[in-house]
């Protein structure tokens, strides 16, 4: 059996501070027999010059350089470009550990998805996720999964999103391109794209393998990230997005509706960060609260939604969410932001 080629995808725009060690940790892999596909999508930092710099070191490496398109588009291109038996997908800000491309070439053989668990990178410390099932998996239970929580999952609401990423994972390329499988565009949906991807995936997918095994670092303290810049219309996007979840997912039962409710609701906390960077002050976040808390899809989410599996600090949050009562959701809000801040800081 000849050695299988790797394709690693990393899109670049404006990491100067962190793309060093990003690429440094994929050349040092274990596992050596790579295309590093890497995609700078715009920089106007000093990023394109770190990247022809391990170009010219490195051979395994492909530069591709284009006008900023943003990240789905520059993800597509990276796959349109790959030649490898399996794809993998690393975030410029991010690294991975020396064994990573080893260990999920390890279990792929006997599945079609791979996942690891990963370390959340703060100052100075590292937190890993560890995520509520493991090993393998049907296609069909992973796709509910990334949709949303049910049930006792709602015991950690934090864990919504800790497996739609496309980092951490190992796919296989045939699969992504014999179905044209691509990234749907933010300027469509706002955010989740991964989710939107791994669920078109996840249908050509018999099986999957999931480990706790932390080898991806997710660097929590990337000052572009999406918290500290406010999206007027993300609202607006995200209902584009569950309406095209819905439409993905209709035919497929009552846990999928379950699950689909669930990640409505529990989105009022990314809606509700977002609008405290509204520059506009308290009465226009409070406003804003209130519109989103009083659309029609939130009403049916909320009157939906189990509050008994929460924590009690949850409870009361979307006790404050279903019942609409917009200064206590705005307070705890402020609490989660405060803590947020202060695991950046830490």
């Amino acid at each position: 059996m000849s050695t299988p080629l790797v394709s690693i995808i990393v899109p670049v725009y404006n990491v100067e501070l962190y793309l060093e060690q990003c690429l440094e940790s994929i050349i040092q892999q274990t596992f050596s027999n790579l295309e590093i596909i890497v995609i700078n999508d715009g920089s106007t930092d000093n990023s394109f010059k770190i990247i022809k710099e391990f170009t010219n070191k490195d051979s395994r490496f492909i530069l591709i350089d284009q006008e900023n398109k943003g990240i789905s588009f520059a993800r597509n291109l990276g796959i349109n470009n790959s030649s490898g038996d399996y794809l993998m997908f690393v975030d410029s800000d991010d690294w991975i550990a020396p064994n990573t491309v080893e260990v999920l070439l390890s279990k792929i053989y006997d599945t079609d998805l791979v996942a690891c668990s990963y370390n959340r990178a703060y100052v100075g410390k590292e937190i890993p996720r560890i995520f509520q099932f493991t090993g393998n998996v049907s296609n069909v239970s992973f796709q509910r999964r990334l949709v949303g929580l049910i049930n006792e999952e709602l015991n950690d609401p934090s864990q919504i999103d800790s497996l739609v990423t496309v980092w951490a994972k190992l796919y296989k390329s045939k699969l992504i391109k014999d179905h044209k499988i691509e990234f749907i565009s933010t300027k469509e949906i706002g955010t989740c794209e991964d989710l939107i991807f791994n669920l078109f995936y996840l249908e050509y997918c018999t099986n999957v393998y999931i480990s706790n095994e932390p080898l991806y670092f997710y660097r929590k303290i990337n000052l572009s990230s999406f918290t500290s810049k406010y999206k007027s219309d993300l609202f607006l996007l995200w209902k584009n997005l569950f309406n095209k979840l819905e439409s993905l997912t209709k035919h497929k039962g009552n846990d999928f509706e379950i699950a689909l409710n669930n990640r409505i609701a529990l989105s009022i906390i990314g809606l509700g960060i977002n609008e405290l960077q509204n520059e506009k002050g308290f009465f226009a976040i409070y406003k804003n609260l209130r519109l989103i808390l009083n659309n029609e899809l939130y009403i049916k989410a909320y009157s939906n939604l189990q509050l008994k599996y929460f924590p009690i600090h949850w409870r009361i949050f979307f006790f404050c969410s279903k019942h609409r009562i917009i200064l206590g959701v705005y307070l705890i809000l402020l609490g989660i932001k405060f803590m947020i801040n202060k695991n950046n800081e830490n």
